[in-house]
Formats: C-alpha cells, sequence, structure tokens
C-alpha cells in the first residue's frame, strides 16, 4: 500500500521565475521533495523551465497593491480568492514563505484548522523593522503559525524581538545556503604583494547593493580586481 503524499499550498506573490534568492530557493526546495504534492500559487508570466519544480502552479488574479490606502482592499479581494483555492485544494499544510507580506496573510485568514509553517527570508523582517504596519503583519502571522522558519540564528533573533518574544517556542532555525561549517581555511602566509582581490556574487539589484563593493575598492590605494558574478537589473 503506497502512502498518501503530503499536499502542501504555497507561494510567492511574484512573478514566477527565478528572479529573486527566495524564488530559487523555493524551487530548489520542492522540487527536491517527490514525497510531497506541492501547489505553488505565483504570478503571470510563468517561466515554464520552473513550473517544473511544482505539481501545480496557479497564477493569482487579484490586482497586486502595495501598502497605502488600496492596501486593505487589496488583502480582501486576494483572501477570497485564496479562501476559494484552499478550499478546492483542501492542503494538509501551508507553507507561508515571506513572514508578514500580503499573501501569507491571506493565508492566515482562510487557514481555518490547517496548519500554517512560516518562513521568513530576511527582507519581510527588514520590512518590519521599519514600518509599524508591516510589523503589525508580521505579528499577526506568527500568531496564526504553528512554527516559524529563519535560515539563521541572527534573523531567527530579530523576529523573536519584533514579535515581542511571544512566539520563541515555535521559531526554528532551518540553515540553507553553504555551510559554514564545512568551509576549509587555507593555512597560507599573508603577504602584500600583487592586486587585491574580490569577489562578489549575488542578485545585481538595489537590495544586494553591489555599487558598495565598487565604491569601496575605489577607496583603496593598493592594486585591486574585482570579480561581479551575477545577474539583474543592476547589471
Amino acid at each position: 500500500m503506497t502512502a498518501e503524499r503530503l499536499n502542501i499550498l504555497t507561494g510567492i506573490n511574484r512573478i514566477s521565475e527565478p528572479s529573486s534568492g527566495s524564488m530559487i530557493l523555493v524551487n530548489d526546495l520542492y522540487g527536491g521533495m517527490p514525497d510531497t504534492r506541492t501547489t505553488f500559487l505565483g504570478r503571470a508570466p510563468v517561466d515554464p523551465a520552473w513550473k517544473a519544480a511544482f505539481d501545480h502552479l496557479i497564477t493569482l488574479s487579484t490586482t497586486k497593491r502595495p501598502q497605502g490606502p488600496d492596501f486593505d482592499p487589496y488583502v480582501d479581494a486576494l483572501t477570497r480568492e485564496v479562501g476559494a483555492l484552499i478550499e478546492e485544494i483542501q492542503p494538509n499544510a501551508i507553507h507561508a514563505q515571506y513572514l508578514g507580506f500580503a499573501l501569507s496573510l491571506a493565508f492566515t485568514r482562510t487557514a481555518d484548522n490547517i496548519p500554517i509553517i512560516a518562513i521568513a527570508h530576511g527582507p519581510d523582517v527588514m520590512m518590519a523593522e521599519r514600518s509599524a504596519s508591516e510589523r503589525e503583519t508580521m505579528n499577526h502571522v506568527a500568531a496564526a503559525s504553528a512554527a516559524i522558519v529563519a535560515p539563521t540564528s541572527a534573523l531567527a533573533d530579530r523576529i523573536d524581538s519584533l514579535t515581542g518574544r511571544r512566539f520563541t517556542d515555535r521559531l526554528t532555525v532551518i540553515p540553507w545556503g553553504i555551510r559554514l561549517s564545512d568551509t576549509r581555511v587555507r593555512d597560507r602566509p599573508p603577504t602584500t604583494a600583487g592586486a587585491l582581490s574580490l569577489v562578489h556574487a549575488g542578485r545585481l539589484d538595489d537590495n544586494k547593493s553591489t555599487i558598495t563593493a565598487v565604491e569601496a575598492l575605489a577607496l583603496t590605494d593598493r592594486p585591486h580586481h574585482l570579480t561581479v558574478i551575477g545577474s539583474g537589473p543592476l547589471r
């Protein structure tokens, strides 16, 4: 007898392509979970190659609105759309990507008794630190979640502080990326000869601030070489 696969509902309220670290992460994560059935909620257009990581990809139709006077009506409309999808899909669990953003808020309003796992990515925490309304949303999502996952203990502590340490027992750290414990330091004597070499790897956008590396190297008197690996709107 074959065990029934766990049915997971998740999503990120962006166009469905590997446009950011979080989008690449979910592509890798759910693509590597063959024992689950994952429905992903995203936005059109959909990258055909990226869509293959999920059993089912649904594009949201509610027009997206930023924080401001149109935000509350937007979340209300998104909640109605998400609620209808939950009723149809009947997931065993909901993974709320980005602790505190609109789609996560819609999940909390419609999940009923379906357990929610909230997954923090970083920008959601930074927004909550800057904005009272974003912080309020984060607290609402945290209160409705069975568990809150962060990639580092430092980020988990920031979430703990922003939520008044009311949900410490729900916080769990699950690292992703390169494990520093697996790295090895080469025993190489320091030298002042030759050019200073720096490698910057990451998405080329305002959030990653590649320009900081360029400007910092411009201030040194030493010969230097900067290698930039990545793509994005600031390429």
